[in-house]
């Protein structure tokens, strides 16, 4: 019975420590590696770096951006400029559920373009 236990414990802290995979870094630093989603309309932003790529079902070549990265009290805020359109994604260290799947981000992501803004989630890595 101890060594069923035992085995049970370990599996469950496997898990756990699986899912911090995705967790925000110690310190509060944002990745440099990020995927953004939203829903209502689909759409993602893939940040590496200050490279941006944006994507909708109507693009999916995607859209790519040069930004300008700053970081504040935990948040990742991107700027770009390109068309004479302003690019925004403001990526904070909330959870978040992007309504679709029982799925937890470990990012909330605010996407403006011009003046239209989309809300989703965020993970670390470039993985969808």
């Amino acid at each position: 019975m101890q060594r069923h236990s035992f085995h049970i414990a370990v599996a469950a802290a496997l898990a756990l420590l699986a899912g911090c995979a995705h967790a925000p870094q110690a310190g509060g630093a944002m990745p440099a590696q990020l995927r953004a989603i939203g829903t209502e309309p689909f759409w993602s932003v893939t940040v590496d770096g200050t490279a941006l790529t944006w994507t909708t079902p109507e693009n999916v070549a995607g859209t790519r951006l040069q930004s300008r990265r700053s970081d504040t009290d935990g948040a990742a805020r991107f700027e770009a400029d390109a068309g004479g359109t302003r690019y925004v994604l403001v990526l904070t260290p909330v959870p978040c559920s992007d309504g679709m799947s029982d799925r937890l981000h470990a990012y909330s992501a605010t996407w403006t373009v011009g003046t239209h803004v989309l809300r989703g989630c965020a993970n670390a890595g470039l993985a969808p």
